[in-house]
């Protein structure tokens, strides 16, 4: 039976869900067969939205046991943010809520805010969100109108480096602990320079060993190709 650990690009559009699931499907048309159809396992090491793209840690096998390390790893994200409006699910896919100025800002402004969300903090996920309460998941019970206590938790930011700044875009480079989420990031970064922010792209650049450069594109989706991901990075995943 095949197992290992490797990583795809998901695409935006595809949930990681999806994108498990496609794999799953090319491994049994091309190598499982017979009972062992229904015990293949397919997982993935750490939601990415559907609007996000990037590192995404396929498990197949046996070795979805090991994707626990990368549920609770460092990531590392590119995002880039728009100041001036911000929106209910924290990114572009929502509908706005607030529009603010943001002509105020300077970049000598925005980096010495920046600096003050490096370290741990506490940060409240979105609304939309993955997180599940009373085995339902967020996502579901916002669409449904619902208001919801969400309680702030401890996040650790290694890293934050701002890339660009063309108002009212910018662009930040994260290096994170799990369970952050940028999203809120890039919307509490909009409130503590006195006007709003929601992401406009988001792309996990690196999850562990796997970075984006080695991590498979859709197009390469294949028995061959993911064989030779799994090879490849197996001796990395014992250094």
């Amino acid at each position: 039976m095949i197992r290992g650990v490797f990583s795809v690009y998901k695409p935006r559009g595809l949930t990681s869900a999806d994108v498990t699931n496609r794999i799953k499907k090319i491994l049994l048309e091309d190598v499982v067969k017979g009972e062992g159809r229904k015990s293949l396992k397919v997982g993935h090491g750490g939601t990415l939205d559907k609007s996000a793209e990037g590192v995404l840690v396929i498990g197949i096998g046996e070795d979805c046991k090991r994707l626990a390390n990368f549920l609770t790893g460092e990531k590392w994200y590119q995002a880039t943010g728009e100041f001036g409006k911000a929106t209910d699910t924290y990114d572009s896919e929502g509908t706005v809520t607030s529009i603010k100025p943001f002509d105020h800002i300077t970049l000598h402004d925005l980096k010495t805010i920046l600096r003050s969300f490096e370290g741990q903090i506490l940060q409240t996920p979105p609304s939309f969100s993955a997180l599940k309460k009373n085995g339902r998941r967020l996502s579901d019970l916002a669409r449904q109108g619902m208001v919801l206590d969400i309680k702030p938790r401890h996040v650790v930011i290694d890293s934050i480096t701002l890339d660009s700044l063309l108002p009212p875009f910018f662009t930040l480079s994260v290096h994170c602990s799990s369970g952050t989420y940028i999203r809120s990031l890039v919307h509490d970064i909009g409130s503590k320079v006195r006007s709003a922010a929601h992401v406009r792209a988001l792309c996990r650049t690196r999850q562990g060993p796997f970075v984006l450069a080695d991590a498979l594109k859709e197009d390469d989706w294949s028995l061959q190709k993911i064989i030779m991901a799994i090879e490849m990075f197996t001796p990395k995943l014992h250094d």
